[in-house]
């Protein structure tokens, strides 16, 4: 019963987090073309997803690490057996470089978005080139989160089909 209820969690964890990146990701692409990342609308919904996004990231690692446990290929910590066990641990490192990822976002990114609207009221030229900088760091970090997605999906695939 408990393996179910993970499932279920499980699967609607990975819909709102993948769903929640790449809306975030095809809307930031759009407003990023505008070359603004103060007046966008996209900022405020790209706040709001974030949490949601990151509450899906933990329920992943509390459900995943329970069905990982009681998975018969599972030969315990850092024990790499097969294709099934390289899976795993590829699927783990790219998981971790997505918190990672999203962690700058939230604590490193996102305050320097904030810090631009300061410095645009002071320093308008150079607001322009730092949130021209800003949007640039921005793609690159949605697309890096995006292949970090679909690499895990494709670890979990094979590990699916092993």
């Amino acid at each position: 019963m408990w393996l179910t209820i993970s499932y279920i969690f499980h699967l609607i964890s990975t819909v709102t987090w993948l769903g929640g990146l790449f809306v975030m990701a095809l809307l930031s692409f759009t407003a990023l073309r505008q070359k603004t990342l103060t007046d966008n609308q996209w900022l405020l919904f790209q706040r709001q997803l974030l949490p949601w996004i990151q509450a899906s990231l933990i329920i992943l690692l509390i459900t995943g690490f329970y069905q990982m446990t009681v998975d018969p290929n599972y030969g315990g910590f850092l024990v790499i057996e097969g294709v099934w066990g390289w899976a795993l641990l590829f699927k783990h490192v790219f998981y971790l470089l997505m918190i990672g990822t999203t962690l700058y976002w939230q604590f490193g990114l996102l305050p320097e978005i904030d810090r631009l609207q300061i410095v645009l009221t002071k320093r308008p030229q150079a607001a322009d080139q730092l949130g021209i900088a800003l949007a640039k760091r921005e793609k690159q970090l949605l697309v890096i989160n995006c292949a970090l997605a679909l690499l895990i999906l494709i670890f979990t695939g094979i590990m699916t089909a092993v």
